[in-house]
């Protein structure tokens, strides 16, 4: 069985939402400005860093941000997202400009590369944490991983030591052998201001966990991923009822399936808000993939 990281963070949010997105694998038809600017920024990052591993030539690879950019664009596309689309493309092509001096000198190895670690010591048999780091690259003999970020503001210091995808990243690697150093949050900033400078809407900000924090991390996920994967084996067509809701203010303002979520415990089967607010996922980790 796979248990991904993101199924890990989600369950961590609201077992409820964890449910949605990936027991019955839902998604909203129409997604958030923040999901959409994240998935595109991702999505632009990947072009630049396969050509730039491929390649060689940052030109070539700024390039393909470009040619990323136009496979995004539709027709019928909502002015409001075109605009927020215009504008990440500026910004992210301004981002790797800033830093290219500091991006020469990677040797770009996995970008948005799938890693499985077979968690030999869980009672699950055959148990497997999936992950997939945005960046992975090479310098002075290690290995360093890169996490993209697009928020709102720069997360401060405080805020880094509690994200857990760089910790998580380390850990796991290590555990495949992999001799990993440190890692990046290259952080893009969306914020609107009038005039603007570089060091106001770029950052790359290293984090380089302690052991504590590595140790940490690894066993508050090593034991969720159990209890998913418990979750799933144990109660089957079952698992629905032995999730809950978080219930929480600010969780639940950003959920996406908070509709869905209140007129089922209003005692609704939620068929009609399944199918005009939802759509089948196709994210997800197979057991096939190697």
């Amino acid at each position: 069985m796979i248990v991904s990281h993101s199924e890990v963070d989600t369950y961590l949010l609201c077992q409820r939402r964890h449910y949605y997105a990936f027991g019955e694998k839902l998604q909203k038809k129409h997604l958030s400005e923040s999901l959409q600017r994240g998935i595109a920024g991702h999505s632009m990052m990947e072009a630049f860093f396969n050509a730039f591993r491929d390649t060689n030539s940052f030109d070539y690879a700024i390039d393909q941000v470009d040619s990323r950019f136009g496979t995004l664009l539709s027709p019928t596309m909502d002015p409001k997202e075109l605009k927020m689309l215009t504008e990440l493309q500026v910004r992210v092509i301004g981002y790797l400009k800033y830093f290219e001096s500091t991006i020469r000198q990677w040797e770009v190895k996995h970008v948005e590369q799938t890693f499985k670690v077979p968690l030999t010591k869980s009672v699950i048999p055959g148990l497997t944490f999936a992950f997939t780091p945005d960046l992975i690259i090479f310098h002075n003999g290690r290995h360093h991983v890169v996490d993209w970020k697009f928020p709102y503001n720069f997360y401060g210091a405080t805020e880094i030591s509690l994200l857990p995808q760089i910790p998580k990243y380390i850990s796991a690697l290590r555990m495949l052998d992999m001799i990993v150093g440190k890692g990046y949050y290259g952080m893009i900033r969306y914020r609107s201001l009038k005039t603007p400078n570089a060091p106001q809407l770029y950052k790359l900000q290293e984090h380089t966990p302690n052991r504590a924090n590595l140790e940490r991390t690894w066993k508050e996920y090593y034991q969720v991923v159990q209890e998913i994967a418990h979750l799933k084996t144990q109660y089957g067509d079952n698992w629905e009822n032995q999730v809950k809701r978080v219930g929480n203010q600010l969780v639940c303002r950003s959920c996406a399936f908070k509709e869905l979520c209140a007129a089922e415990k209003d005692g609704s089967d939620g068929l009609r808000i399944r199918k005009e607010m939802y759509v089948k996922s196709t994210y997800g980790y197979v057991e096939s993939e190697e």
